[in-house]
C-alpha cells in the first residue's frame, strides 16, 4: 500500500507543495489571483516567455512544448537563473519520455530577456508572479490556472523525484493544451501566429 507521504510527493512534490498548493487555491477561489488568470490575449508583436526560478526544469519544458504545440515567439528565463545552465538530469530524462528534447537547452537569467508590454509571461508560483509584476510592464499569468483541475501552483521539480518531475510535467502539458485551444490563431494557422 503507498504511504500518504509517497503520494503527497509525486503529486505535489512534498508536503510544502502541497500547502502552497492549497494556499494558491483558496486565493484562486477568494478571486485574488484575478491578476494573474484573466483572459490572456492573443500575442500581438510580442513574445511567450515562460519563467520559473532556475530555469532549468519547469520553464525549459513548457518553452519546449509551447514551440511543439505551435506557439511562436517562445523564449523561458529563471528568476534566480545561473546563465549557462543546463537543464537537470532529472528534467532531460523525464522531458525525453514526452517527447521533448532539453539536452541543448542552457538556463537565462529573466534579466536577459528584457521584456515588453507586448509580452505575455507565464509562471509557475505565485511568488513568481508578483515579482514580475512589479518589474516588468508584460502581462503576468499563473500558467497552472489553465490546467485542468487548476494547479495555481506548481512546485519546483528540481531535487524531487522523477515521478513529481512527470507529474509537473503532464500539469504543464495540459495547460498548455487548453492554452492553445483558447488562442484562435493556434487553432488556424492561416492568422496571427499565437
Amino acid at each position: 500500500m503507498t504511504s500518504i507521504n509517497a503520494v503527497v510527493a509525486r503529486r505535489y512534490g512534498g508536503r510544502l507543495g502541497l500547502i502552497r498548493h492549497c494556499q494558491a487555491l483558496a486565493l484562486l477561489s477568494a478571486g485574488f489571483l484575478r491578476d494573474y488568470t484573466a483572459a490572456v490575449p492573443p500575442v500581438s508583436g510580442g513574445r511567450t516567455v515562460f519563467v520559473c526560478k532556475g530555469n532549468i526544469a519547469r520553464s525549459a519544458y513548457a518553452a519546449a512544448r509551447a514551440r511543439q504545440l505551435g506557439f511562436q515567439r517562445v523564449a523561458s528565463a529563471g528568476i534566480h537563473a545561473g546563465a549557462g545552465s543546463p537543464a537537470s538530469a532529472v528534467a532531460v530524462e523525464a522531458a525525453a519520455a514526452r517527447g521533448i528534447d532539453l539536452r541543448r537547452h542552457r538556463a537565462r537569467h529573466i534579466d536577459e530577456l528584457d521584456l515588453k508590454a507586448q509580452d505575455r509571461v507565464f509562471v509557475f508560483e505565485l511568488w513568481q508572479a508578483r515579482a514580475l509584476a512589479r518589474r516588468s510592464p508584460a502581462r503576468v499569468f499563473l500558467l497552472g490556472a489553465w490546467a485542468d483541475p487548476a494547479r495555481p501552483h506548481i512546485e519546483d521539480p528540481f531535487g524531487r523525484s522523477r515521478a513529481y518531475y512527470v507529474q509537473c510535467f503532464e500539469i504543464i502539458d495540459g495547460a498548455l493544451q487548453r492554452l492553445r485551444a483558447e488562442q484562435p490563431a493556434c487553432r488556424n494557422k492561416l492568422a496571427t501566429p499565437c
